[in-house]
């Protein structure tokens, strides 16, 4: 009786992640179908997705799936922070903005890395762009909590 493999737990959920999504991941890698559905072939050993197209994908499919396994078969959990709970506390606020912010000129010196800033690029440049105006707004929202927090106090 031969020992059966082991099952490759990240392969799988890269497979399962790519399932029925090749038209839309592919949008958003500027690659095409074909080649994402060989990504997500599980007979391919060696066509897998870098950690930018990872990325990209799992933030616009907003499906973690593959940072959940990844993360379990480290020991560890995958916890995705709800940006909601940050609203409260203006330090958490301004350290998210900063982040969003990182963002914004990461994607951009990547995008013009070549001289050229494609359709796709532009994107996802907008959607950084976008994303560090809502932490902009947290931290307005987050500012003006504390501030009606601490006028209340001192009514008292």
């Amino acid at each position: 009786m031969s020992k059966q493999q082991p099952v490759d737990r990240l392969s799988v959920a890269e497979k399962l992640f790519t399932a029925n999504r090749a038209d839309a991941i592919a949008m958003v890698l500027g690659i095409s179908s074909s080649v994402v559905s060989n990504k997500g072939s599980m007979s391919s050993t060696a066509n897998h997705y870098n950690l930018h197209q990872a990325r990209d994908a799992m933030n616009m499919l907003e499906d973690y799936t593959l940072l959940d396994v990844l993360a379990e078969e480290c020991g560890g959990k995958f916890v995705k922070e709800d940006v909601g709970t940050c609203n409260k506390s203006v330090l958490c606020a301004v350290a998210n903005l900063q982040k969003e912010i990182g963002d914004v000129a990461i994607a951009i010196d990547e995008a013009s890395a070549d001289d050229d800033i494609n359709q796709r690029e532009s994107v996802i440049i907008e959607q950084e762009f976008i994303e560090a105006q809502e932490a902009l707004n947290n931290l307005k929202a987050a500012y003006l909590s504390k501030y009606k927090q601490l006028n209340s106090n001192s009514e008292h």
